[in-house]
């Protein structure tokens, strides 16, 4: 079955605010971050069933080398993701 991944507004803030928070750090990071969600994305897309269900139906895949974590649902062959948050920050 063929999936393919669609982002919420607030997924779509999520990685703005990760995209300048990695780029005043270094253009190399910010690169090695969206390589590694690029690479998460794809193994996503490629079994969306693999990753645990954690609550309300809902799941989370974990980027390989940086601390967020992918919160999705499965609608069809739809992957809605949801968020995209970082799993060591403090509110």
């Amino acid at each position: 079955m063929n999936y393919f991944v669609t982002l919420s507004d607030q997924a779509e803030t999520d990685l703005a605010e990760a995209d300048e928070f990695y780029l005043k750090i270094s253009p190399d990071l910010l690169d090695r971050f969206w390589d590694d969600l690029k690479r998460t994305l794809t193994r996503l897309e490629e079994n969306p069933l693999q990753f645990q269900e954690r609550y309300q139906g809902n799941r989370i895949v974990f980027l390989e080398a940086f601390p967020f974590g992918v919160h999705y649902f499965l609608n069809g062959k739809e992957i809605e993701v949801f968020r995209i948050l970082h799993t060591k920050r403090n509110f």
